[in-house]
């Protein structure tokens, strides 16, 4: 598959731009088990979204994150499997969907996306951002044979593979970006170079992907 000309983006900007005034459920709200730190910072993207939603739900497998967060005060959660019917649990439909960090950490995606469109009307949105399966940044440490990797992700994807997922699970990716995470002030400093070089976006540290209902 030819892969088209990408461009950078900023991923929290990427997903808060397109939920302003909507209706929004956002899967894998807690972030998990990163969520105390988050939310104590205002870091975590659940709280952002609240500022620009004019309705958001969030679900979450991970209890004990949910937990955290509605004693911090956060409201309409829900502990719910995504892998199943998100309509037999939520009963509603949403104007756009957020699974942000989230199809990586599933071991059935298909699942999870058919499950997504049982909540979409026809003009429903979904917007997916997902790590990239060939970062730059990974081969330095691959030479030390030490892959960085976050404890609970289970697979990478690709522009190809991600493509092919979304068709098969009824959704056309309609805009596609990528994102470099800045996590420090190296990477901070180096992600600035990187970001003006047309070619290396394809080895980005992740996609912005957003979607329509097919």
């Amino acid at each position: 598959m030819k892969v088209p000309r990408i461009s950078p983006c900023d991923r929290v900007g990427f997903v808060l731009e397109r939920i302003r005034d909507k209706k929004v459920l956002h899967i894998g709200c807690a972030d998990w088990p990163w969520t105390e730190n988050k939310v104590k910072s205002g870091a975590l993207l659940h709280q952002k979204m609240a500022g620009v939603a004019s309705k958001l739900v969030g679900v979450d497998l991970a209890r004990a994150g949910v937990t955290i967060m509605q004693e911090a005060g956060i409201e309409n959660l829900y502990v719910v499997n995504v892998e199943m019917s998100a309509y037999e649990y939520l009963q509603d439909k949403f104007d756009v969907v957020v699974v942000a960090e989230v199809l990586e950490h599933v071991h059935n995606a298909g699942d999870v996306l058919k499950s997504i469109k049982t909540v979409c009307h026809k003009k429903s949105v979904v917007i997916i951002t997902t790590p990239n399966f060939a970062p730059i940044k990974r081969l330095p440490r691959l030479l030390w044979r030490n892959e960085c990797v976050h404890p609970e992700h289970v697979c990478y994807y690709s522009f190809s593979t991600l493509s092919k997922l979304f068709v098969e699970c009824g959704f056309e990716p309609v805009k596609w970006c990528v994102y470099w995470l800045d996590v420090g002030t190296i990477s901070k400093v180096v992600n600035r170079m990187l970001r003006i070089i047309p070619f290396l976006q394809y080895y980005s540290d992740g996609f912005c992907v957003l979607c329509v209902v097919r």
